[in-house]
């Protein structure tokens, strides 16, 4: 009994998660850059979806945003750091990595585009000479 209610509690927690991340979408629309417009709402992602243990002995997961701000406001300031270094660590580790990822495919375009204008400018070059030889 418990488990179905602990998997039907996430179901709605996902499905709340998702009407959140749409919102965030809307949102960040107006943000002209692509890169900071991705790490937002990968940010956003992470911090509404990454599971934490709910007790040492325990085997279900929380969500850990969930986790931080229930241990904070009930054991005070000092359980932030049960759940906060592991939600920060997660949350910067998975913006890096999207980031080298979004980096790497910017550096694969921009490179595309530089041998495109050599091209074009290889052929104004040629087309220029066969001109002066006739």
């Amino acid at each position: 009994m418990i488990e179905d209610n602990l998997t039907l509690a996430w179901i709605y927690y996902l499905l709340g998660a998702a009407g959140l991340m749409l919102v965030g979408w809307r949102i960040t629309r107006w943000i002209s850059r692509p890169f900071l417009r991705h790490q937002c709402l990968v940010m956003m992602l992470v911090l509404l979806v990454c599971p934490f243990s709910i007790g040492e002995g325990y085997p279900q997961l929380a969500p850990a945003l969930l986790m931080l701000a229930m241990e904070t406001v009930f054991e005070g300031g000092e359980a932030f750091f049960r759940v906060g270094p592991t939600l920060i660590g997660t949350t910067l580790t998975v913006m890096l990595v999207f980031g080298l990822a979004e980096w790497s495919v910017w550096r694969g375009r921009k490179k595309q585009a530089g041998q495109e204008q050599m091209r074009e400018d290889h052929d104004e070059l040629v087309t220029a000479s066969r001109a002066r030889n006739n």
